[in-house]
């Protein structure tokens, strides 16, 4: 029935201890841990019987039951002497052992066994006693223990620890273990302290730390010691020792110690600026980051980085960023400009990590000041664009000049052969024109102007034909200046040439050739006209494309953004040119 206490695998119930009291041969009883109620075998009434003398419950107040059990809560049994009453002899006196026992249905219960002291015979251990209180804790326990005598020598150690030191119980019994183990000095240290230190009396219970032993198989192991003076099982002085290991935990906290001592490595040798950020705000920079910034540690200390990183919108978007980014832990690189606190801007970059903290993850902000950098990169560039334009221009001109001279020859060439005079300085005139757009191009090479160019095509006719264009700009179309992209400026160049040619071919030689140049209805509109009179026939929709006359500039005329007309009033002709986006850019209003 006892087995019942030491192999079950469930705590019994109250009904289950008290049957089991009352087969036991012993003096015992059961109670709970208040004392509001006891029950006692018959053997153990004997010693302490109504009547007369006290109550086995009153006995029991009378020893200060509640006050040791308050005292030594932890303790797995301890023993107190009492008497049956003031006038009894002494042979009646008895030792009390009490143990706690857990029940399933009434909660931690205390057993409680009586032995008389002075009889020989009795002065043997209570089996029951030892195996409820003392052997089931000892033995069944998951953690090393072991018990020392008043020497320090090793009188019992349990299962456990022998596997946990590597030695086996004969090795360990009667021997030291400061002799036994090796062990650091330090450590040594500490167990003489403490054994100095002892307070026997078993209220205070004492710990050693962090000691250190070597097993026969030379692994090292970490742990701590938590002891208590208790007695053994004839009364003697003894100490009931728990070893708890704490290997694991020592050699996590080095590492820890050793990745703290390389980060702060990291930060104090670093060229770049480090911070930590906690939820947002600075947890801790180092004195690059000081340096970048402008503001001191303790300024930065709980600040969020808003008033740094180009203000409080562009920090917030960076902070949905980096929220995104800490659930994956995903670091990133982004570049930004960074805002002293004496007011000077400097370019950054940023690179985001992370690193592992009680509360989650923490944001590691590494900044780079790479100012220098975009200037050195902007300088490159500028001279790289620099060059681009010298060879640009320089292609431009020769391109105009070769125009130029291929114009040239086929005017000279009109004059050798009359014949084919009229069609040849068409052609020269319309490679001139092409020239003038290379020739503006020198000066403006992304885009050119459509007032610059109209001047150009109409001097350039005028001093070949030996006639004078009065040309009339309005301020509005010089506001908006008009942009002429790559694709259609040859072909507008080639539009105005022809407008102007037949404006000269047409002419009344005794009227004056008129041009002028509007913003009106979102468009630059283009007027040239010559006294004279309108064709039949000369409407744009009713030709077909060619190389010459109205042909031509239907062919040229850019499909959107572009219209043409013809008309003839009051004894001249004028034509008519619009253009609008698409065919060019308006410019700013």
């Amino acid at each position: 029935m006892s087995d019942l206490l030491t192999k079950a695998s469930e705590s019994p119930s109250r009904q289950t201890l008290i049957d089991l009291l009352a087969t036991l041969p012993t003096a015992a009883a059961l109670c709970d841990e208040a004392l509001q109620w006891l029950i006692a075998n018959e053997a153990y009434r004997q010693y302490f019987p109504d009547g007369e003398h006290a109550t086995p419950t009153e006995a029991l107040r009378t020893a200060g039951f509640a006050a040791r059990l308050a005292m030594e809560p932890a303790a797995a049994y301890f023993h107190i002497e009492t008497g049956t009453g003031e006038h009894e002899p002494a042979a009646r006196r008895v030792r009390l052992r009490i143990g706690r026992v857990a029940s399933a249905d009434a909660g931690p219960l205390c057993w409680v066994f009586a032995e008389p002291l002075d009889h020989a015979d009795e002065r043997r251990r209570n089996p029951i006693a030892d195996r409820d209180a003392y052997r089931l804790l000892f033995d069944e326990a998951v953690v090393p223990m072991t018990m020392q005598n008043s020497s320090y020598r090793f009188v019992d150690v349990n299962d456990v620890f022998c596997r946990y030191s590597g030695f086996s119980r004969d090795e360990l019994i009667g021997a030291d273990p400061l002799e036994l183990f090796e062990m650091s000095e330090q450590s040594r240290s500490e167990a003489l302290a403490a054994r100095g230190g002892m307070d026997w009396s078993g209220v205070v219970p004492y710990s050693v730390e962090d000691r250190k032993s070597l097993r026969p198989d030379r692994g090292e192991r970490r742990y701590n010691i938590i002891g208590r003076p208790t007695h053994g099982s004839s009364g003697e002085r003894v100490v009931l020792n728990t070893v708890i290991d704490i290997t694991d935990l020592k050699r996590a906290q080095e590492r820890l110690q050793q990745q703290l001592h390389w980060f702060e490595t990291m930060l104090t040798t670093t060229s770049a600026g480090v911070a930590v950020l906690e939820q947002g705000r600075f947890l801790r920079v180092n004195r690059q980051f000081e340096r970048l910034t402008g503001w001191s540690a303790p300024e930065l200390q709980g600040a969020t980085p808003a008033s740094l990183f180009g203000g409080p919108d562009d920090w917030i978007a960076l902070l949905e960023r980096i929220d995104r980014a800490s659930d994956s832990g995903a670091p990133f690189v982004e570049e930004l400009t960074l805002t002293r606190r004496d007011g000077e801007t400097r370019h950054c970059e940023l690179h985001v990590g992370w690193i592992a903290s009680q509360v989650g993850r923490e944001a590691i902000l590494t900044l780079h000041d790479i100012s220098r950098l975009k200037r050195v990169e902007s300088q490159r560039l500028e001279e790289v664009r620099s060059q681009r334009d010298l060879v640009i221009r320089e292609v431009h001109h020769r391109i105009k000049n070769n125009l130029q001279g291929v114009a040239g020859l086929l005017q000279q060439v009109a004059v050798r052969k009359p014949e084919a005079a009229s069609a040849l300085s068409e052609v020269a005139n319309q490679i001139a024109s092409i020239a003038q757009v290379y020739g503006l191009k020198v000066r403006e090479q992304e885009r050119l102007a459509f007032a610059d160019l109209l001047e150009a095509v109409l001097g350039s006719l005028g001093r070949t034909n030996g006639v004078e264009f009065s040309l009339r700009i309005a301020p509005s179309a010089l506001t908006r200046r008009g942009w002429l992209n790559e694709t259609d400026a040859v072909p507008i160049a080639l539009v105005l040439n022809e407008i102007a040619t037949n404006a000269i071919k047409h002419r009344d030689p005794q009227g004056s050739l008129q041009a002028s140049l509007d913003f009106e209805d979102d468009a630059f509109c283009v007027r040239i006209s010559n006294p004279g009179k309108l064709a039949e026939g000369a409407i744009l929709a009713r030709v077909d494309a060619s190389v010459f006359g109205l042909g031509l500039i239907k062919a040229m005329l850019p499909r959107r953004g572009a219209s043409f007309e013809l008309t003839g009033d009051a004894g001249r002709v004028t034509a008519r040119l619009s253009l609008k986006p698409p065919a060019l850019d308006l410019g700013p209003a």
